[in-house]
């Protein structure tokens, strides 16, 4: 595979990085059907098939992969940054819609939850969002992404691994993974390239 970043549609504001993609160095954006259309100099590393921001993306705004509307930011996202459930929330309905309409806020942290502390109901998190308030106490949410602080809001952008139960995006994660098994198959191959 090329070291490049490939997009599908002119309006993606994402592309997928078809190689390990390495953090302050320049990489080429593929456009399907017109070729390298410019630069990106990374700002973190990208691991192959990963999804990298080809420019600022801010929080609440709509992730557009293949044209499509894939999801929402959940924080500012600079340009040349790994794209991943970290900073956004997927849209399986391309049942995070929820998620987004009312609000990104989960529930409050009840002790200091250190980066890398799993996340459990009623252990060290009391749900306040109307998706979660009946899961069952010790039940797992994620695992911290950063220090949170007790008392402080858990946001979708301060943890990652989020619970299937959360709004696991299986069919748009079969779609992407068909696409990617279909193009190194050579069943389907970069026009133009």
């Amino acid at each position: 595979m090329r070291r490049l970043i490939y997009k599908v549609d002119s309006s993606d504001n994402v592309g997928t990085a078809l190689d390990y993609l390495r953090k302050n160095e320049e990489y080429p954006i593929f456009e399907e059907g017109k070729g390298i259309i410019g630069k990106v100099k990374l700002k973190t590393d990208i691991p192959k098939w990963y999804k990298v921001s080809l420019n600022k993306i801010y929080e609440d705004e709509d992730i557009i992969k293949f044209g499509f509307p894939i999801g929402k930011s959940v924080i500012d996202i600079d340009k040349g940054v790994v794209v991943h459930f970290t900073n956004i929330i997927l849209d399986p309905d391309l049942d995070f819609y929820s998620l987004i309409t009312k609000g990104f806020i989960l529930g409050d942290a009840l002790t200091d939850i250190k980066r890398g502390e799993i996340i459990k109901i009623r252990k060290n998190f009391m749900p306040i969002h109307p998706l979660i308030k009946d899961f069952k106490g010790r039940s797992r949410i994620g695992v911290a992404a950063i220090n949170i602080g007790g008392s402080t809001s858990i946001r979708l952008g301060n943890m990652v691994d989020i619970t299937r139960r959360l709004g696991w995006n299986e069919k748009y994660r079969r779609m992407v993974r068909d696409f990617y098994r279909f193009l190194r198959l050579g069943l389907i191959d970069f026009s133009r390239m």
